[in-house]
């Protein structure tokens, strides 16, 4: 190869080498894409974000069952889902806030992953509707549900969110929500259950916002039928019926049961 041949050889590595610098990889994803998974309909919809810890003291808060509820309940069905408020708790995980569920007298708290997969080194701890605030720590995760369970330190025997059974999860019962929205504790939305998806999953008209996360999703009784972890993804018209989603009371009790604490 004479001069001439080495010159061009080395212009075309060099124009390689910039053409490599510059195009993107192929299958690489867009850093901050909130996940969402396909929904049988095609609507995608997504965990719905924490809130976060401080958050602005001039954010409007209020009692979405108040200002906004989505539907006309009796009494005894309001009465029933506050029952289990005493057992629903906000969880502070570094700056996030989300809800957790009271699941054992000993002090088991059930949440979602996404509200503490950011922990790290933060502290986390778990208050209560009354004002009391127990120190915690994860102790197991469940990825694909979006389910994690918490140890809060506690010598008392503290009240708990009662497990539904699953055969009386049905479409069209009426069903509530209690979490933390915005950080206020013990706000109750409630609706219908529209349909229960094929990978069991609860599809329902409760409103839900940030920081109601990982709060449960219960039926007239104040019984916890699945755990609240996101909201219908708008669509690039701007347009969604914005119904939530919760994993199912079988998956959290398949959960529970592998990892509680001194199971087999």
């Amino acid at each position: 190869m004479g001069f001439k041949g080495l010159l061009l050889a080395a212009a075309f590595i060099s124009a390689a080498r910039v053409l490599t610098f510059f195009l993107p990889t192929q299958g690489a994803s867009d850093l901050g894409e909130m996940p969402h998974i396909e929904s049988e309909s095609g609507q995608p919809y997504s965990s719905l974000p924490s809130a976060v810890f401080p958050f602005s003291p001039d954010a409007e808060v209020h009692n979405p069952v108040q200002a906004e509820p989505n539907i006309s309940q009796a009494p005894s069905f309001t009465a029933g889902c506050q029952s289990a408020g005493s057992a629903v708790v906000t969880v502070y995980a570094g700056r996030e806030i989300g809800s957790g569920s009271i699941v054992s007298p000993d002090g088991l708290v059930l949440t979602n992953n996404h509200v503490v997969n950011r922990l790290r080194r933060r502290s986390l701890y778990v208050e209560t509707l009354e004002g009391n605030r127990y120190n915690g720590q994860v102790i197991a995760t469940d990825r694909r549900n979006d389910l994690a369970l918490l140890q809060i330190e506690t010598q008392a025997m503290l009240p708990i969110v009662q497990l539904a059974s699953n055969q009386i999860v049905e479409v069209g019962q009426s069903v509530c929500a209690i979490g933390s929205p915005l950080g206020e504790a013990g706000v109750v939305t409630e609706g219908r259950l529209l349909k229960i998806r094929s990978n069991g999953d609860l599809e329902s008209d409760v409103l839900l916002k940030p920081g109601s996360s990982g709060g449960p999703l219960l039926n007239a009784q104040g019984e916890m039928i699945g755990v609240n972890k996101g909201v219908a993804k708008r669509s690039k018209t701007g347009k969604s019926d914005r119904n939530s989603f919760a994993t199912s009371i079988d998956a959290v009790k398949e959960f529970m049961q592998q990892n509680r604490l001194g199971s087999p």
